[in-house]
């Protein structure tokens, strides 16, 4: 075969791999500078090799993209790319070819020769847009647009709807037992661990309990209404109004006995400053409460503040020996007026009253003040403030 029959089947081959305007462009653009050898290539690379028989043309097209891409040539490997769309390669294969060829050719620097493919799917994507616009407009048909798919609920949720509905029909009634495990598996079709999931939102919305080998038992019909004291701050916890004070008594350090270290929850024999004090009203003569406060006796200096018997004493602490309030702990019960405070309270011996302890630990567990108040009967109300929420049942 001559010169001229390679160069005519070789133009025929580019035609048919990238389409007669890139051909006449690559031809005319070669063809000004060495016209001899933009034929000889046309006519031995696609005349003679690539219309070879024993491999077929998508295959050479592979082989090209991972020559190009490996030899960081992307203008070539942009032009291969439309020829082994035409030679119906698929997208997944080449896609394979060129992602890989820039590892085993040395990365990163032959990674951007993969950025024209996913530009050549684009512009074919665009193209069967468009063709696809206009062969509906001219049969008259008219394109729906594909609205997103509505997210499911996950499937734990959907049964623990199901079960919450019936629980609330009074399929379910209190006091009786839900289907096993194993029942509602083969119910919802559902695996054991979304069953436990669904029981375990039934539980959270206080409906039943659930116990190992005992199954899980129905409490309620509806979620029950939980009720919350939200508290800010320690003042807030427990307050005093604004117009009382602690007139000071007596102030040392003492040694704690067997019955005061049972209501101090600490050991015998243990050190405290004793700060021992009356709460009163200004204009009032008759007072609120008996007040004994115990700290840590190197918290001493607290009493010499001229804002002692007006400011609380865990902060008159924080304030002048930086200690931070960790937690604290609140004990209220009933009791008796003790003879040896019966005078002081003006009240009669072992009369009827009101005890309240609180204890203020630090952030690593220690106890560094306790605060034991006795409130003679009718003369303190403790009044709490709840906010109705819907909370998980505990």
């Amino acid at each position: 075969m001559d010169t001229e029959q390679l160069n005519e089947r070789g133009l025929k081959r580019r035609k048919e791999m990238f389409g007669q305007r890139i051909c006449r462009a690559a031809h005319e653009g070669a063809g000004r500078i060495r016209p001899a050898a933009a034929a000889d290539h046309q006519g031995y690379a696609y005349g003679d090799i690539w219309s070879r028989p024993g491999l077929p043309l998508k295959i050479r097209s592979l082989v090209m993209i991972g020559m190009m891409a490996a030899s960081n040539h992307p203008a070539e490997l942009r032009v291969h790319l439309r020829g082994a769309l035409a030679n119906a390669a698929r997208r997944r294969k080449f896609a394979k070819c060129s992602c890989r060829s820039p590892y085993i050719a040395a990365f990163p620097p032959r990674c951007r020769p993969i950025m024209p493919r996913w530009r050549c799917w684009e512009r074919r994507a665009e193209i069967r847009a468009a063709r696809a616009g206009n062969s509906c407009r001219a049969s008259g048909k008219v394109k729906m647009e594909r609205r997103p798919a509505k997210k499911s609920a996950p499937r734990y949720r959907v049964i623990a709807d199901v079960l919450l509905e019936e629980v609330g029909k009074g399929r379910y009634p209190p006091g009786s037992l839900l289907p096993t495990e194993a029942k509602l598996c083969k119910r919802f079709d559902a695996s054991r661990h979304t069953v436990r999931e669904a029981l375990r939102v039934i539980t959270q919305k206080g409906l039943i309990t659930r116990r190992p080998r005992a199954g899980s038992l129905v409490i309620a019909s509806e979620q029950p209404t939980v009720f919350t004291h939200s508290v800010g701050s320690l003042s807030e916890w427990l307050s005093y109004p604004n117009d009382t004070f602690r007139d000071t008594f007596e102030a040392k350090e003492i040694l704690t006995g067997r019955e005061l270290s049972l209501l101090l929850k600490c050991s015998a024999d243990t050190r405290w400053y004793c700060i021992s004090s009356i709460r009163r009203f200004h204009d009032l003569d008759m007072p609120l409460a008996w007040t004994d406060i115990y700290v840590d006796p190197k918290y001493a200096a607290v009493v010499k503040r001229r804002d002692h018997g007006r400011t609380p004493v865990h902060q008159q602490i924080e304030k002048m020996f930086g200690v931070v309030i960790g937690r604290a702990q609140l004990e209220i019960f009933p009791s008796a007026v003790s003879p040896k405070h019966a005078r002081a309270l003006k009240v009669e011996p072992h009369s009827p009253a009101m005890t309240i302890i609180r204890r203020y630990i630090g952030p690593r567990g220690d106890n560094f003040e306790t605060t034991v108040t006795i409130h003679p009967e009718n003369r303190y109300t403790f009044t709490m403030d709840l906010h109705r929420e819907f909370k998980p049942f505990r």
